[in-house]
C-alpha cells in the first residue's frame, strides 16, 4: 500500500521514514506531505476494517536550497535555476538543531517569551484546547502568508 509495512501489517509510516517496495524514493519532505491525507485515510480504515488505499508517489517536485543569503537554487525535472528573489522568504526557517520540549521550557524561562517568535501551527481547536503562554497561533496552512508578521531578528520557535 506505500504507507503499511509488507511484514508487519499493523504498522503505517511516511515521509523519509519509508521506502515502496520496488519503488525507491528520495529523500526529501515532499513525499511526507503527498502521504499525509492517504495515511490518515488508510489508518483509518484499518482500524475499521475497511480497504486500503494505494499511495501513489505522484510526479517531479520542486526542490529549493536556501543558500542563506538572500539566494536559492531551484530544480525540477533537470531544471536548474538560480535566483534571488523571494527566497527571503525561507531564511525565517534557517536550520538549527532540534530541541525537546524541555529545551523550549528552559529557552522560555532563561530569555523569556519576549526572546523568540513563539509559534503554535496547529489547528485552532488544538490551540483554544492548550497551548504555552505567549505563543502566537499560525495554523500550518497560513504559516507562508503571515511570515511577515515574525520578528526576523528574533529565533522562531514553532510546534
Amino acid at each position: 500500500m506505500g504507507d503499511r509495512s509488507v511484514r508487519h501489517l499493523e504498522l503505517f509510516g511516511g515521509g523519509d521514514c519509508i521506502s515502496l517496495e520496488g519503488t525507491p524514493l528520495a529523500r526529501v519532505g515532499v513525499y511526507a506531505v503527498r502521504q499525509n491525507r492517504i495515511l490518515h485515510r488508510n489508518l483509518l480504515a484499518f482500524l475499521e476494517g475497511r480497504p486500503l488505499r494505494r499511495f501513489d508517489p505522484g510526479g517531479a517536485y520542486l526542490t529549493i536550497l536556501n543558500m542563506g543569503d538572500g539566494r536559492g537554487i531551484f530544480v525540477r525535472k533537470g531544471f536548474v535555476r538560480e535566483g534571488g528573489s523571494g527566497m527571503g522568504r525561507f531564511d525565517y526557517f534557517k536550520p538549527v538543531s532540534t530541541w525537546t520540549a524541555d529545551d523550549v521550557l528552559v529557552f522560555l524561562r532563561e530569555k523569556g517569551v519576549g526572546e523568540c517568535n513563539l509559534v503554535d501551527v496547529r489547528q485552532p481547536g488544538e490551540y483554544e484546547g492548550g497551548h504555552l503562554p505567549g505563543a502566537r497561533l499560525f495554523p500550518i496552512a497560513e504559516l507562508g502568508s503571515r511570515l511577515h508578521e515574525l520578528d526576523r531578528e528574533k529565533p522562531t520557535i514553532t510546534y
